[in-house]
């Protein structure tokens, strides 16, 4: 970021902010932290790294899609974290319906502790037969 009147040199207190590796729009502004709202909505709404091998670079893509109807500029702050790092193609403006893809890498050093439980991909079946039974009747299966 740059301050008014001083177009190649930083806000002092944003630099101070930078190397305690606080990013400045995180101390002016509110955030929350998202799947979707009515502006924005990220695909996938998770990005779960299951399976993964220490020391080794594990990458995915995660959209960020404008739902609004008009267009907008979105700032995108990298994560304050060595294991989790973000590449991407700024695009400027985004017009609704457009998306800015992200490519979010993680490089685990250690096993994690943190765990949370997760809905696995499970196959159901199409359809699912009861049997016949009267409306407005109890059945059981024994």
């Amino acid at each position: 970021m740059q301050s008014a009147g001083y177009p190649d040199q930083e806000d002092p207190s944003e630099a101070t902010l930078r190397k305690l590796g606080r990013h400045p729009l995180l101390e002016k502004e509110t955030f929350e932290k998202l799947q979707r709202n009515d502006v924005v909505e990220t695909r996938p709404h998770i990005l779960h790294f299951g399976g993964f091998q220490i020391h080794k670079e594990h990458t995915q893509l995660l959209k960020l899609v404008n739902i609004s109807p008009s267009s907008l500029r979105v700032s995108i702050i990298g994560p304050a974290t060595q294991w989790f790092k973000i590449r991407f193609d700024k695009k400027g403006l985004l017009a609704p319906g457009m998306s800015e893809d992200i490519m979010v890498t993680f490089e685990p050093h250690e096993w994690p502790i943190h765990a949370y439980p997760s809905a696995n991909d499970v196959v159901l079946p199409r359809m699912l037969d009861f049997g016949s039974i009267a409306i407005g009747t109890r059945g059981s299966w024994n």
